[in-house]
Parts: structure tokens; C-alpha cells; sequence
């Protein structure tokens, strides 16, 4: 949509999936391919008989490999904490890398000098910012990620009953046992209307994620117009800042793929939560509006950025 909105032409290609007839055929040409290294040779002669146009494929998190048959030029915008290491021997084929957040940035530096930061936004609903905030409980998305802290936010509301209720989203099979009273597991996307309705319903969103290749709930968040408690740590403090959010510190515990994961602190979980909890309505209308600012910001950002980044392809 961004892309569009600067004027370029854009198609989204749905490749065959596992359960279309063409899709063992496929499989199988791909498997020879990538064993006999015909994607080298490949490119060499059609370059030689062919002038191909300017048409550029934009691979998001996984670099597919069947795509770099289609065009000539391929733009990579990954994350960090899935990216493969079969990755790597395609990168030689990469016009672009392109990357959310400047810890990704500084990462795929390491292996590819072009790699540049766009950033990113989060679109929402505007008309969700006059959602009545309610106190009563507090909201967190851990959908199908394993990386977002759910056990440990119900340790710690297993320790203080007297909290309002934790709603969070997440799938059935990530779910902790045995949940205390004053936690909420939720279906994630049982209904688009119903779930936003939830998120932009609450007052209060935490979200202790051990990394981010981005951070779209966070963001969104801060665009509802949320008292927002983050993981202080990168790239989810390069997201915010000190202004827009309540922070939580963390310590480091090891590495998924890329990415550096960082565990909050049990203790500092609960100073959040409890300043938060004992915050004025000024002091909370302080901080909404640093987060609608900072809101603001990624979006300009990302649009400079983002058209700065296809001018330099041509």
C-alpha cells in the first residue's frame, strides 16, 4: 500500500501451495535446482540472450527461492530472529536489503554491505483512538510466538491477585498450564472486528517480547492511544522511546537465529505495572500523546525512507 500510495505499480504473487497439482512437480524441479546449482548458470544465459525489465521482487522475512528464477532484481526485507541460514547462498542474487528496525540494520551489515534501514509503520483505524480506555484490565498479543514473553507475564499475575485481569491473545498451543484467575487467554483472530475492538478497548497494553523483527502490536498500540509497557531492550526500545512508553528492563539470554533475545525482569514487570496502575490522568495523557507523536514519526519516516530506498535502485 505504501509503495502505491508513492506512485509505484505493485502485484502481490501467491505461489503454489502443498496442496495444488503443480506443486510436487515444482518441488521436485527446485530440489534437483538447488542441488546441481542451476540458478547460477541459469542467470548467466538469460542474461546474455535477454534485456530484462526493471521489475523488482520483494521477499518479506524468507528468501524464496523459485522467485529468483521470475525476475532479475530482488529486494530481501527480513527478520532477523527467522532467518534461515540457506539464506545466505542467495544473497549474491539480492539487488537490495531493506530493514525494519536499525538493529537489523547493523546485523545484515555483517554479510551484505547494501543493506540500508527503512523502518516501518503500523496502519490503523483512526476512528479506534476515541475508544473508550477502560482500567480494568490489561491487554497483551502473543498470537503464535513463542519469543513474547507469555510465561512469564502469567508468573508474575500468578504473584499479584490484586491486578486487573490479563487478556492475551495467543494461540491454544502455546499457553501456559495451569493460569491464575486474573488471566484471560483469548483466541487470536476468532474475529478482526471483536479483536480490535479488545486492543483498542484497553487502557493498559504490555508486551515483554524477547525480540521483534518488528514491533506492529506495540506500535498499534501507542496509535490507539494506550499506556504502553515495553521490554527495554533492541529493537523494541528503538521503537519507542523513553517518553512514549514505560520500560521494563531485561537481561540477555542467548540468541534466536540472528537476533539477540532479552527476558524481562520479573521485578521490574511489576514496578511497571505498578506505576502504571498509580499514574495520574495527566501523567497518563503525558504519555499517550509522546506515543501518538512517536506514532507519527514512524510513519513520516518511513515514507521518506521508503521512497529514498527505490530512488537509489534506479
Amino acid at each position: 500500500k505504501m509503495l502505491e500510495a508513492l506512485g509505484y505499480s505493485c502485484d502481490i504473487e501467491e505461489y503454489p501451495g502443498a496442496s495444488e497439482a503443480s506443486y510436487f512437480g515444482n518441488k521436485i524441479f527446485y530440489i534437483f535446482a538447488k542441488k546441481i546449482k542451476f540458478l547460477h548458470f541459469y542467470k548467466k544465459l538469460i542474461n546474455k540472450l535477454f534485456t530484462l525489465s526493471k521489475i523488482y521482487s520483494l521477499h518479506l522475512e524468507d528468501i524464496y527461492y523459485p522467485a529468483l528464477f521470475r525476475h532479475e532484481h530482488h529486494i530481501f526485507i527480513p527478520n532477523q530472529e527467522w532467518f534461515r541460514s540457506s539464506n545466505f547462498e542467495y544473497m549474491g542474487y539480492l539487488s537490495d536489503i531493506w530493514c525494519k528496525t536499525k538493529l537489523a540494520e547493523s546485523i545484515f551489515r555483517q554479510f551484505y554491505d547494501n543493506a540500508s534501514y527503512i523502518g516501518f509503520y503500523s496502519n490503523i483505524n483512526l476512528s479506534l483512538r476515541s475508544a473508550e480506555k477502560r482500567r480494568d484490565y490489561f491487554y497483551t498479543r502473543v498470537g503464535e510466538s513463542c519469543l513474547r514473553g507469555a510465561q512469564t507475564l502469567v508468573d508474575v499475575w500468578r504473584k499479584n491477585p490484586a491486578w486487573p485481569k490479563l487478556k492475551m491473545v495467543i494461540s491454544p498451543s502455546l499457553r501456559p498450564i495451569n493460569p491464575p484467575t486474573n488471566v484471560e487467554y483469548v483466541d487470536p483472530f476468532a474475529d478482526a472486528e471483536e479483536s480490535y475492538q479488545l486492543a483498542s478497548g484497553s487502557l493498559f497494553h504490555i508486551y515483554m517480547t524477547e525480540t521483534e523483527g518488528f514491533g506492529h502490536s506495540i506500535v498499534e498500540a501507542m496509535g490507539y492511544g494506550a499506556l504502553v509497557i515495553v521490554t527495554n531492550a533492541p529493537p523494541m526500545n528503538e521503537v519507542t522511546d523513553s517518553l512514549s512508553v514505560l520500560s521494563v528492563r531485561a537481561e540477555y539470554v542467548g540468541q534466536k537465529m540472528l537476533s539477540p533475545r532479552f527476558k524481562a525482569l520479573t521485578h521490574s514487570i511489576e514496578e511497571a505495572v505498578e506505576k502504571a496502575l498509580a499514574m495520574s490522568e495527566d501523567e497518563i495523557n503525558e504519555v499517550t500523546q509522546n506515543a501518538w507523536a512517536r506514532f507519527c514519526e514512524l510513519e513520516s519516516q518511513f515514507k521518506i525512507n521508503l521512497n529514498l530506498a527505490v530512488e537509489r535502485l534506479k
